[in-house]
């Protein structure tokens, strides 16, 4: 009986020896990879990483483009938000000129001109350009809406 118990023991020492060199190799690993800021000395110690990280990068591309996209679109939002509220000052101007004339406190030629003058600011409004676009072109955003100058 004594034969079979050093047998089981040898097996559990043989085991043992086992476990503490593999947590030997893995402790001089890590101590390789925190003393060189190195994750690992080859590329099988990162392979598995390596689709995550290019898939992160992919991810980052995209994010920054996104960024990008909408800081263009908030630019033209705030522009055609400021033209917009000329384009309503220029209508009350021409209401309260028009308003004006009926009443007859103001001359024809007088009148003319500074409607003319409310129109060529309404132009230059609707031309209103950002980052190399007409905001108020539509779909041609190359071109100005309206020709200059104004018939």
């Amino acid at each position: 009986m004594t034969s079979v118990s050093s047998v089981s023991t040898f097996g559990s020492l043989q085991s043992l020896l086992q476990n503490m060199g593999e947590v030997q190799n893995s402790l001089n690993t890590s101590q390789e990879a925190i003393s060189s800021g190195k994750a690992s000395q080859t590329f099988d110690g990162i392979a598995s990483d390596v689709q995550q990280l290019t898939s992160i990068s992919a991810q980052v591309t995209r994010i920054t483009n996104y960024q990008s996209g909408n800081a263009t679109a908030v630019g033209q939002m705030q522009t055609a938000s400021t033209v917009l509220g000329q384009i309503q000052n220029i209508a009350s101007s021409v209401k309260s000129l028009i308003q004006t004339q009926v009443s007859g406190t103001l001359g024809g030629a007088s009148f003319k001109q500074q409607i003319r003058s409310q129109i060529e600011a309404l132009a230059a409004a609707l031309n209103t350009n950002y980052g190399g676009n007409y905001i108020f072109a539509g779909s041609a955003t190359s071109a100005p809406p309206i020709k200059t100058p104004v018939p």
